[in-house]
């Protein structure tokens, strides 16, 4: 048991060797490092590693999410409910070494934070990359960082900040909730960033990243959906481009309607986008605050097994989506 409700939790993916350590962020600001390892302890399979904290934060102060950075070595992005952006630096003990906050921050409560996908044609730790993040003040703020200098964890290198930060108004009716920058961009070279809301909408948008338009706001809201409930979490299944048609499929948490399927789709010119809704999985009585594929779907015939899980009345479901003949 932990001493305090958690909010978050991620896998770090970074380095192959550490893919079976997770992060848990909680409603004290602490973050929890767990390894998990079935095969050392089959009966205790998750294995605490440290728990840490930021000395300058009370301990009221909620971490609401947290995301690993794609390219630095044990840096973790999270965010608060005062309204911070923060990168946290973790040591070889996996315990909080440093911190610095990302002038992204937000008037309310920061609920979510990304990194765009690094590039993956370089494995350079000076890439620079796009960081976003959401709030209850209906704002989504963008900036980029990236490193400078022979030292890759020096917290002032992660906070080179050539440009911006962009702030995003008037395109969301409520909170910011969630936000999933995609490897993938439009014919003009606009990174497609795709974002969920308390209003209920899923919103597509082409975003320049900053250091690609020299510090310059070109943002422009490619298509929405309303798929119920408020938008709280967003999966990127996968992508596919079928006879110059790009399709991406995506599992999103919507709270109170349950889990959607949805796919986004564009046509071989790129100028006109759409959004669907493939499936609705409706048998949450509550919140639907989570949910995940297993790592063996897609299979071959296109099944997809899905786990989504609700709040108050305590339900995990696994469930399969076959697409239709």
């Amino acid at each position: 048991m932990q001493p305090s409700a958690l909010l978050d939790l991620r896998f770090y993916q970074n380095v192959p060797e550490f893919h079976n350590i997770l992060a848990v962020v909680s409603s004290t600001g602490t973050l929890a490092m767990f390894k998990f390892d079935p095969l050392a302890d089959a009966s205790a399979p998750l294995q605490h590693l440290a728990t840490s904290r930021c000395d300058d934060l009370d301990d009221d102060v909620l971490f609401l999410q947290c995301n690993w950075h794609p390219v630095a070595n044990r840096v973790l992005g999270v965010t608060t409910s005062t309204g911070l952006a923060r990168l946290l630096l973790l040591d070889d003990e996996w315990k909080i070494a440093k911190s610095a906050d990302v002038d992204i921050e937000n008037s309310l409560e920061a609920w979510c934070i990304a990194f765009s996908p690094a590039d993956a044609t370089s494995t350079a730790t000076n890439q620079p990359i796009s960081v976003y993040c959401g709030g209850d003040d209906s704002t989504l703020r963008y900036t980029t960082c990236h490193w400078e200098g022979s030292e890759e964890n020096d917290p002032s290198s992660i906070l080179n900040v050539p440009f911006g930060p962009i702030t995003i108004k008037g395109q969301h009716d409520a909170g910011v909730t969630a936000i999933l920058p995609l490897p993938l961009a439009t014919q003009d070279h606009a990174r497609l960033v795709v974002t969920g809301s308390y209003d209920d909408h899923l919103r597509v948008f082409a975003i320049h990243d900053l250091h690609e338009s020299y510090g310059l706001k070109r943002v422009q809201l490619l298509t929405d959906a309303n798929l119920g409930g408020g938008v709280w979490r967003l999966k990127l299944i996968d992508i596919q481009t079928v006879g110059g048609s790009t399709r991406i499929r995506i599992l999103a948490s919507c709270m109170y309607a349950g889990a959607r399927l949805a796919e986004i789709v564009t046509d071989n010119s790129g100028q006109s986008w759409a959004c669907v809704v493939l499936a609705r999985f409706e048998e949450h009585k509550s919140m639907n605050y989570a949910s995940d594929i297993s790592s063996l779907y897609p299979t071959a015939d296109g099944r997809i097994r899905i786990v989504s899980t609700s709040f108050y009345d305590k339900l995990l479901c696994m469930w399969d989506y076959e697409p239709r003949r």
